[in-house]
């Protein structure tokens, strides 16, 4: 509740300064340069900014695929110095300085603002109000819909004048003009069979002119689709009820969308005074009531109205009804600069909630730390590694709670650290449960992630509904070998992680000098204590999975547990990432170096299946495809993709499959899984990919035409078709089976640019004839069904049984003129084939119109005496 309390009043915040900006250059712009409908558009962008702004600071994952370019790549590692490191553990991190006094420079962090059981009522108020607006607004729709259909018809002298009013407004939308006894001021009513309604004393009170001019103005809401805009405008007053920016904006909005319809009106009369006095006419025999909330009115607003006729009779602004794009280009670009400028910048305000009892519980439920060492009375105890962690070995041959020698980059800050208990022997590994104990993630389902990872700067927060993460840090940073505290900064480096469970937080920040030296802050609900036992053992529950979620150092993490623990030590790890990213590094990491068995690659392609992102998944599917391509894995590789939902991804992986492995079992698998692409033209490019490989591939055949069978699109669907026809060009199996499939294609232009196309690569083969012409009979186009079939026959290389079925085909063409376009070309055909010949005679009687038929006729005696 907290969060997104925060979230709404840091929005706030940035969008009344966005707010300003957009007022202070639309103030300095004349009305000269800018007219009314592109000011209105302008600050329909300014209000989507502005209740865009909270969604910002809300800890929510927007899931796209990260390439692992955006991690820092780490130095690899000397196998002899890993070898040589020996089999010791550190048992204790550096100790917390516990009597440093805060250093006089931090990173800025939000101002912390003591909360409490008023953020709830403030939240239930928010809700409340927000629920009564809507309820007020569905209401209005519902009355304005039983207004509309209690209306009558206008007079017929008005409803003749309503196409014209529709026609300068430059609009085809059904209209329906009338008059209503229950409406005081008259309105332009959408949505749902959109009315112009007309309050029925008005018809006698005004000239046939001013009820022009009203009309148009109407016509103009209309035209401009400001029915559907307006329901939109005032659902968004509603959500944000309490936001006074928002509000600020939507009366700006209103003034604008009247002065652009009085702007369609000037210009299809060319009269602003008189127009003028008409509003205010208007507005005086409304007697000040009330419209709808959903309908745009012509003189509601009394506020408006000094403000609308000043404008009608300004002769120096711009009237112009249509949006200057170039304008609003460029104001559009300058809203998108502070959008990004104001996605980057951190929030302002946090509020911090009482600890609750049970999140204390959880945090004291802890391995009890050792004695304070009576020689280091002022130094925090070391912290033991966890029970059921195996030991780490200390990188570079030394261990954690050693000084580092003289050339060790943070050396000033370490001797005030004191040392821990002597290294303990290396435990055996368990392959299964190596990591430290760490707080259950939930289910990936429930998590919502969002990062920006730079080259030494980390922001990253994660949510589940329950729980919220923030991890900021900058400069290079190691931690202990246990995990379970920061071993050293880079100088000048910092960090900051915080975590939020209902009503409590916890942060725990670290920053380095100049010298390396690390001075340590501990705050609970945003007030410092001291960094006590209680507080190590909640950082040491957290520090694992914060490096295992955010994939920071993931390559020596990898390595680390992979020493330890074996390939199945560093699997177990991965089953318990949740973050899409981070899954995927960990993996590309292991595989390289892992010396994964058959059995372990299985179990690592049930890991990639359960990768939520799409964009995560084909990459890694992608990267593994040299490893897993092969008879024994093959099976699960194919499972995962097929819970590739993105069209774009499965079809990068299937294009990459084919290109890395083009055996028949892969092509074939790859076919089966083309057929469950949603996208048509996804589909299309990779059948047309996989035609290449057609060609003597009978294990990729019946698949193949499944997938081909199962695209809607006509285009698509002969695209692929073309591509194999060429493909298998000496195979009459495939062209027989391409000719079936292209008979069920909706489009008869691209059936017959399929059939005009196979006619390249014509086989005399029963099967083949067969399927050709029962395409060519499904053309219900005669110039297309023509086309075919003297495309065919202008081979000149025709047996007799494929003319006499042309001759067939032929007779099915509704237009004389096409049918005896056939005929005539198949004549030229037939000279010595009798039997053609007597089919021929037989088709022409088809021909109804006496010029054709004495046409054909002329051409067939001809070529007989020939």
């Amino acid at each position: 509740m907290s969060t997104v309390l925060a979230a709404l009043l840091n929005g706030a915040i940035l969008g009344a300064i966005v707010t300003c900006v957009v007022g202070v250059l639309l103030r300095l712009t004349p009305r000269r340069a800018l007219n009314a409908a592109t000011r209105y558009a302008i600050w329909w962008a300014a209000l989507l900014v502005v209740v865009l702004l909270p969604v910002f600071y809300l800890p929510i994952h927007f899931r796209t695929a990260e390439p692992p370019a955006v991690f820092d790549p780490t130095p690899a590692i000397d196998t002899a110095s890993i070898e040589a490191i020996p089999e010791s553990i550190a048992a204790a991190g550096p100790a917390a300085v516990a009597d440093t006094p805060p250093p006089s420079r931090w990173p800025a962090f939000p101002i912390e603002i003591g909360g409490g059981r008023w953020l709830v009522w403030i939240a239930m108020a928010w809700a409340a109000a927000a629920l009564l607006l809507l309820a007020r607004l569905a209401a209005s729709c519902v009355l304005l819909e039983r207004r509309k259909a209690r209306s009558f018809p206008a007079p017929a002298h008005l409803t003749d004048r309503l196409e014209t009013w529709l026609a300068l407004c430059g609009t085809r939308r059904r209209v329906r003009l009338a008059a209503s006894g229950g409406i005081a001021t008259p309105m332009a009513a959408g949505l749902w069979c959109p009315s112009i309604l007309i309050p029925a004393r008005l018809l006698a009170e005004l000239r046939q002119d001013e009820l022009d001019q009203i009309g148009l103005h109407e016509a103009a809401h209309l035209a401009r689709r400001d029915d559907f805009a307006l329901v939109f405008e005032r659902v968004l007053e509603a959500l944000f009820v309490f936001h006074p920016v928002v509000r600020w904006i939507t009366r700006r909005l209103d003034l604008e969308r009247e002065i652009a319809c009085d702007d369609f009106v000037i210009a299809a009369t060319g009269r602003s005074r008189p127009y003028a006095a008409c509003l205010t006419r208007v507005v005086e025999l409304a007697g000040g009531l009330r419209g709808s909330l959903v309908a745009a009115a012509a003189a509601e607003e009394r506020s408006h109205l000094a403000r609308r006729v000043e404008m009608l009779l300004d002769k120096t602004r711009h009237t112009g009804t249509r949006l200057l794009k170039a304008r609003l280009t460029a104001v559009v670009v300058v809203l998108a600069a502070l959008l990004w400028a104001a996605s980057k910048t951190p929030a302002l305000i946090a509020f911090a909630m009482p600890l609750a009892e049970s999140f204390e519980q959880a945090s004291v439920a802890q391995p009890p730390e050792p004695p304070q060492p009576p020689q280091a009375p002022a130094i925090a105890p070391a912290l033991p590694a966890p029970a059921i962690a195996p030991a780490r070995p200390a990188p570079l041959g030394r261990t954690a709670e050693t000084p580092p020698a003289p050339a060790a980059p943070f050396a000033p800050g370490l001797p005030a650290i004191a040392p821990g208990p002597p290294p303990l022997p290396l435990a055996p590994p368990e392959p299964l449960a190596w990591a430290p104990q760490t707080p259950p993630s939930p289910p990936s389902s429930s998590i919502n992630e969002s990062r920006h990872i730079g080259s030494r700067n980390v922001d990253w927060h994660w949510s589940d509904g329950l729980r919220s993460r923030d991890l900021r840090m900058s400069g290079e940073i190691e931690f202990t070998d246990d995990e379970s505290d920061i071993k050293s900064i880079s100088p000048g480096g910092w960090f900051s992680f915080e975590e939020s469970r209902g009503f409590s937080s916890r942060r725990y920040q670290a920053m380095a000098d100049g010298s390396g030296q690390i001075s340590r802050r501990y705050l609970v609900d945003g007030r410092e204590k001291p960094f006590d036992d209680e507080g190590r053992a909640w950082l040491r529950s957290v520090i694992p999975e914060l490096l295992r979620e955010t994939g920071i150092d993931a390559p020596a993490r990898v390595r680390r547990i992979l020493r330890q623990g074996g390939a199945q030590a560093v699997l177990a790890e991965i089953a318990k990432i949740q973050s899409n990213g981070s899954r995927r590094r960990y993996i590309q990491e292991l595989v390289p170096i892992g010396n994964l068995s058959t059995t372990q690659f299985q179990d690592l392609l049930r890991l990639v299946r359960n990768i939520q992102s799409d964009g995560d998944k084909s990459g890694t599917l992608i990267f593994l495809a040299p490893y897993t391509l092969k008879d024994n894995l093959r099976d699960y590789v194919f499972d995962a993709v097929s819970t590739i939902h993105s069209s774009g991804d499965r079809r990068r992986v299937l294009i990459k499959f084919a290109e890395q492995d083009p055996s028949r079992a892969t092509l074939a698998a790859a076919a089966r899984s083309a057929e469950g692409i949603a996208s048509d033209g996804d589909k299309a490019g990779v059948l047309i990919e996989l035609a290449a490989h057609y060609r003597g591939n009978e294990d990729m055949r019946r698949p193949f035409f499944r997938a081909v069978e199962s695209i809607n699109s006509a285009g698509d669907r002969s695209r692929v078709l073309m591509a194999v026809i060429a493909a298998g060009a000496d195979q009459k199996e495939t062209l027989a089976d391409a000719l079936r499939t292209s008979a069920a294609i909706h489009s008869d232009g691209d059936k017959a640019r399929v059939l005009v196309h196979a006619v390249a690569y014509w086989k005399e083969d029963d099967a083949v004839r067969r399927a050709y012409f029962d395409a060519a009979n499904s053309v219900n186009s005669s110039g297309d069904h023509a086309r075919v079939l003297t495309t065919l026959v202008g081979r000149g290389d025709l047996g007799e049984a494929t003319l006499i079925e042309a001759v067939r085909s032929a007779e099915r063409i509704n237009s004389d003129g096409d049918k005896a376009r056939v005929l005539l070309v198949i004549v030229g055909q037939s000279s010595g084939k009798r039997a053609v010949r007597a089919q021929i005679r037989n088709a022409v009687r088809s021909l109804h119109s006496d010029g054709e038929y004495r046409r054909v006729m002329s051409a067939l005696d001809k070529e007989l005496s020939i």
